[in-house]
């Protein structure tokens, strides 16, 4: 169908492989399409059509409502294109995307006002999303209020516990530990007990000094 003068909106025909096309408009003559009349579009900017990867996986699955998370997504059964268009999105949120592989892009998770359960999808050409998508969850940023033992020996392995709000389960809960001599920073996994408290576990040779 014609817009305006300058713009066309066509509907594409469903294809069951990859391949570039050539895109032509013909006008009506009386009830048929004429070939004579034929305007073939510049080939300049070749319209591909290709298989759209669905949404295999994301990681990580949740993070702050503060946004800035970097979440990973793996597609399956087709590829993205290193796109300028390329896109995430949360829900009808649009978000820049970066093409890491045919298969495989990073999102930047956008800020959120409060909890919210994101739908996760992907789109290389800003209108068509993946055909599958997984789900984000954003939670309240936790807040540590007590830390118990306070002090603990290097020469063994430690068990410490965090007192806080807002600790919510998660399959990639860490512990950061930093000296506040040479900052260096020692990440080890922790275990959630419930949304008050998690312990984290610190190894003798965890910190090199």
């Amino acid at each position: 169908s014609k817009w305006n003068d300058k713009t066309w909106s066509c509907n594409t025909p469903n294809m069951t492989s990859a391949f570039p096309a050539t895109i032509y408009i013909y006008a009506k003559v009386g009830l048929t399409y004429s070939s004579d009349t034929a305007l073939q579009l510049s080939t300049l900017s070749p319209f591909f059509f290709k298989l759209s990867p669905s949404v295999k996986s994301i990681f990580p699955r949740s993070g702050p409502i503060s946004g800035g998370t970097i979440v990973r997504v793996e597609g399956t059964d087709g590829v993205w294109l290193n796109s300028t268009l390329l896109s995430c999105f949360f829900g009808n949120l649009r978000v820049s995307a970066a093409w890491i592989s045919p298969t495989m892009v990073d999102c930047i998770s956008p800020e959120s006002t409060q909890p919210t359960k994101w739908i996760v999808s992907v789109s290389d050409n800003g209108i068509d999303l993946s055909t599958f998508e997984a789900d984000f969850i954003q939670f309240q940023d936790p807040t540590i209020h007590s830390v118990s033992p306070k002090f603990g020996f290097s020469s063994a392995s430690n068990i410490i516990t965090l007192i806080g709000d807002s600790v919510h389960s998660s399959d990639s809960v860490k512990c950061l530990f930093r000296d506040v001599n040479s900052d260096e920073n020692v990440v080890v996994n922790g275990i959630i007990f419930n949304e008050t408290a998690l312990n984290c576990e610190v190894g003798e040779n965890d910190f090199t000094s």
